[in-house]
């Protein structure tokens, strides 16, 4: 390297036919932790394969000195080198975009199966960069099919229950069986177009209905009743359970909150106080925030589906949105056989607002709550919002540590020996 520039750029000329398969057609790849598409036609080209050697923070590194066919002249590695954000116009296809962007470190999780190899493999490497542009074209999304709900009767006991199910495929006389017993089924309501495979799980149940109305009441789309001294139950779908890549979430449709909580000590154990008086810009009312939190927990809860390996099985997430303890095993990080309860809590708040283009936006916990005329409550977005309370299982945990104890008086003794003295 010069002394007057802390990059190096190497280049190595190659043909495109070195890759006969590749690049053609419409290409997903993957750029800054996404996975994006272009199109493309490189047969016949002559390309330079460029990597940029610089120096960051005093140590090795690098990054590729093309971007999807755009070779950054000297300038810009320049800027880019200097932690800077350069602009060019990239052709795609018959359509020129103009892109914005920067570089990022290269973040890769280290495979707990090899974490050696992994660990050494950084010690002789130089860190690595990549360009992310500030805004995409097009963003690439595996498309997914939404199945259509289908229609069943059931006679069981010389009643009758009506069943919708978003799926694929009814379920079959095993899990209807299940099902009437009072356990949780699995249909698999989505799944990914181009293989085949389930994107979302969705799971149902027959709810008792409260003594109140005599039995259960059977809804009918037309929005029609008919309620039953002695029926099954209420039949209804309870969760959603998303697959994303190697993340699992479930979003319940229902949660059983305690009627009783303690919602400033909720607010004081999800939010950084001082950090959200510096957010609203000034001290924050104790009954807002109650109220702020009494209408968070009323929203939809999301919850991740698995814990330290174990995916939580459709009868546990019963449980779990009962609010109930749960138990099961699993292996801790040596590998050893352990047993764990607990049950969920409440760790935050979150927002998707949908624009009018169908993108969405996700508001955390802190960006949901501001100042209006004075008071504290849920931001006014003038769009489609949805709401959800998040919360994880936790071992020896739940929700019932925040309602409240009545405090008892214990009597003292004042006798050294903690004698009661007559």
């Amino acid at each position: 390297m010069d002394n007057e520039k802390n990059y190096e750029i190497i280049r190595d000329t190659f043909y495109s036919d070195r890759y006969p398969e590749e690049d053609k057609g419409f290409i997903p790849f993957t750029n800054g932790g996404e996975t994006y598409v272009y199109s493309s036609e490189l047969d016949g080209k002559l390309f330079s394969q460029i990597k940029v050697k610089f120096k960051k923070d005093g140590e090795d590194a690098e990054f590729s000195g093309c971007w999807h066919g755009h070779i950054f002249t000297e300038e810009e590695v320049a800027v880019l080198c200097s932690g800077g954000s350069v602009t060019f116009d990239s052709v795609e296809g018959d359509m020129v975009f103009t892109i914005t962007g920067s570089l990022r470190e290269v973040t890769e999780e280290i495979d707990p199966f090899n974490v050696s190899f992994s660990s050494s493999y950084k010690l002789y490497n130089a860190k690595e960069f990549e360009f992310v542009p500030e805004n995409y074209p097009q963003k690439y999304i595996q498309p997914i099919i939404t199945h259509s709900a289908k229609n069943m009767s059931i006679y069981h006991d010389g009643q009758l229950l009506d069943m919708e199910f978003i799926c694929k495929e009814l379920p079959d006389a095993a899990m209807l069986g299940k099902l009437m017993s009072g356990g949780i089924i699995e249909v698999v309501g989505e799944e990914y177009s181009e293989n085949g495979s389930p994107a979302a799980y969705y799971g149902y149940e027959l709810k008792r209905s409260a003594s109140g109305y005599g039995g259960c009441v059977i809804h009918y789309s037309d929005g029609r009743f008919v309620p039953f001294k002695n029926s099954l139950g209420d039949f209804r779908l309870l969760y959603v359970r998303r697959v994303s890549g190697s993340k699992l979430t479930v979003l319940l449709q229902y949660f059983n909150m305690p009627k009783e909580l303690d919602c400033l000590k909720i607010a004081e154990h999800i939010f950084d106080m001082n950090y959200l008086c510096d957010k609203v810009g000034g001290d924050v009312d104790d009954d807002q925030l109650k109220t702020v939190v009494g209408e968070l927990l009323r929203s939809r809860v999301k919850f991740s589906g698995v814990w330290n390996g174990h995916i939580f099985t459709p009868d546990e997430i019963g449980a779990l949105s009962r609010g109930e303890t749960i138990s099961f095993e699993y292996f801790d990080e040596k590998g050893d056989l352990c047993r764990v309860s607990g049950a969920l809590e409440v760790v935050g708040a979150q927002c998707n607002v949908i624009k009018e283009d169908d993108s969405v936006v996700v508001l955390d916990k802190y960006d949901i709550i501001k100042l209006k005329n004075g008071r504290l409550g849920l931001a006014d977005i003038e769009a489609v919002c949805e709401y959800y309370c998040n919360m994880e299982f936790v071992p020896d945990g739940g929700m019932s540590v925040y309602v409240p104890t009545a405090s008892e008086d214990e009597f003292e003794s004042y006798d050294p020996d903690g004698n009661v003295p007559y």
